[in-house]
């Protein structure tokens, strides 16, 4: 899987590109910051849907989609709130800043 991260204005058209393009090619989109551009990159093409963390817009375009959403928690509290809200998986994030491996280890 690859993930392009929104943070130019050709984001869009290189998922997809990779979608269209490269065959079974399993692209998802990054650093999605509320539901206009998960509705966006999820019509590029996008096959999932990471964020830096969890917003109730993000849950509510999550929910009226099939693409998954994979937001970005660090703290018991915030991967407890992933959990009751339904969402399997996570990105650790920002790993390295909270301690990389040995945080994950402990």
């Amino acid at each position: 899987a690859i993930e392009i991260t929104l943070r130019t204005a050709d984001a869009l058209e290189a998922i997809r590109l990779v979608a269209s393009e490269v065959e079974d090619a399993i692209v998802g989109a990054g650093t999605i910051l509320d539901a206009r551009q998960f509705g966006e990159a999820a019509a590029a093409g996008s096959k999932f849907i990471v964020s830096p963390g969890i917003t109730r817009e993000l849950l509510a375009a999550a929910k009226e989609s099939d693409v998954p959403l994979l937001p970005g928690a660090i703290t018991p509290g915030e991967i407890m709130a992933a959990r009751e809200a339904g969402l399997r998986f996570l990105k650790f994030f920002p790993a390295e800043q909270s301690g990389g491996i040995a945080s994950l280890k402990a």
